[in-house]
């Protein structure tokens, strides 16, 4: 497994897995967030040939895991050579208990700041069982490959599956 991409809808633990994983593998993880947004304390949008360069130069590495909810044709490329797709599908109560946590923690340490009516509107859009089966259908289309799918659910199976691992 050198080539690793983990989806997950806001709050559903991506990061944090992708973290872990890359620890436990010794290979460098990345966010298609910090991608798609300019660098800051604002969620602006980055120049669409600077975001593609920036992936470009990532998966022509060797190893790399990349982690995202983004399903855009933009991200095609990352399913070229993917050796392992990781879904991982926490219950909706949870993510949305996330999404609001680290939004309290980020507003005390300084990095990007998301105001109340911004957190509401990341929750009503992003976290519901019709975006999560949207984004699952969009993701299934840009897995032309058909690349082998592993799908962990709570943190009993991610650490089962982290600990599963040489």
């Amino acid at each position: 497994m050198n080539k690793i991409f983990i989806f997950g809808i806001s709050g559903s633990g991506k990061t944090t897995f992708s973290k872990r994983l890359g620890d436990k593998l010794k290979i460098k993880a990345y966010d298609l967030d910090d991608m798609y947004f300019k660098e800051g304390k604002e969620y602006i949008n980055r120049d669409r040939k600077k975001r593609n360069k920036i992936l470009e130069k990532i998966i022509k590495k060797k190893n790399w895991i990349i982690e995202g909810s983004h399903t855009e044709e933009w991200i095609s490329p990352i399913f070229k050579n993917l050796d392992l797709i990781i879904v991982i599908d926490t219950k909706l109560s949870i993510c949305k208990r996330r999404i609001i946590m680290r939004s309290i923690k980020r507003k005390f340490t300084g990095s990007k700041k998301e105001k109340l009516p911004f957190v509401i509107k990341m929750i009503k859009k992003f976290v519901s069982t019709e975006m999560r089966t949207k984004k699952l259908t969009e993701l299934k289309k840009l897995n032309k490959r058909k690349t082998k799918v592993i799908i962990l659910k709570n943190k009993k199976q991610i650490n089962n599956f982290i600990n599963s691992l040489k």
